[in-house]
Formats: C-alpha cells, sequence, structure tokens
C-alpha cells in the first residue's frame, strides 16, 4: 500500500501542520524526509506495534442513558515517551496521538491509535511482519467483519459474537 505524508505536528511548537514546514513565527523546523521505502515503515510499524503497541478490543457497557446495549470498539494503540515517534506515526501512517496526563515525577507520555477502516487496513498489511500480536491482530480483523454502517443497531446475534471476540482479545493481551 502506498501512503503518502499526513498531517505533522512540529517539534518546536506542537502545531499541527498539513506541510512539511511549519509556518509558526521564530520557527524554521522542517520535518526529516524520510529514506525507507514503502514495505520498510509498514514492517518498521510492526515492531513498533510488537514492543510498544497494543492491539485490542474495548468494551463499554451500557450506560441507560445514550447507550442501551454493550458496545464494542477496535483500537491499535502505540504508547510512548517519544513525541518524535508519536508525530512520526501520524505523519506517516494517520491516525492522531495526544498527551497522557502528567505523572510528577515521569517524562510525558504519548498515545497514537487509529480506528475503524484505517485500523484493519493497516492491520492487513502488517500482519505477516507482527510476531508477537499476530493472534490479536486475527482477533480484531474477524470482528471488523461484523461491522456495517453502525456499531449501535446490531442484532444479538452479532453482540454475542462481539462479546466473544472481545473476551478472547482480553486473555490474549492478558497471556502477552
Amino acid at each position: 500500500m502506498e501512503h503518502s505524508l499526513k498531517a505533522c505536528v512540529c517539534n518546536k511548537c506542537e502545531h499541527e501542520h498539513n506541510i512539511n514546514r511549519c509556518p509558526c513565527d521564530g520557527c524554521d523546523q522542517i520535518r526529516n524526509l524520510r529514506l525507507l521505502s514503502v514495505k520498510e515503515d509498514w514492517i518498521y510499524l510492526a515492531g513498533i506495534i510488537d514492543g510498544e503497541g497494543s492491539i485490542g478490543i474495548e468494551h463499554l457497557a451500557p450506560d441507560n442513558k445514550s447507550r442501551k446495549k454493550d458496545y464494542y470498539v477496535c483500537r491499535l494503540t502505540v504508547v510512548n515517551t517519544s513525541f518524535e515517534l508519536m508525530n512520526e506515526l501520524k505523519c506517516v501512517f494517520g491516525g492522531q496521538f495526544d498527551k497522557r496526563k502528567d505523572i510528577e515525577g515521569r517524562k510525558k507520555c504519548y498515545r497514537w491509535h487509529i480506528f475503524g477502516k484505517d485500523l484493519e487496513e493497516t492491520l492487513r498489511i502488517i500482519k505477516p511482519y507482527l510476531l508477537i500480536k499476530r493472534k490479536q491482530a486475527d482477533v480484531v480483523l474477524e470482528y471488523r467483519k461484523t461491522v456495517g454502517k453502525t456499531g449501535w443497531n446490531v442484532s444479538d446475534e452479532v453482540l454475542q459474537k462481539r462479546k466473544e471476540l472481545w473476551l478472547r482479545c482480553k486473555e490474549l493481551n492478558r497471556l502477552g
């Protein structure tokens, strides 16, 4: 799969820009041009996910207000203290990243994540390169087959299938 640079975040001012040069006053930070091939980018992402990432399904219980049934959502997440890594993941693979809550005495921590069709497409591409989290990728890809136009109005049968996949993924992530 070909990919182009997405919106990048300036390393100096931490503002998002859709170009490779930051237009901020007094900031001439230029994003480093990647020297890796597209395939190498995907292999690199698989390694980052195996070591620093999480592939999973999140369960949201009914809240008796807007959510009347259980709800499940697939996520691909990387948490790391490197702003540069998070920015690179966003620039090259899309998705989004945010700064996690500060904890006194610890480094700043960031979380990059993707959802939905982007998640599905990414998992299909990197799955052959995953060593540790390939089974979780299989479970999430199986889950994605149950997704239609909306995740809210699904049959009890589909909801049961999603619950089974959530439990399977939860167990795989517990085992490491």
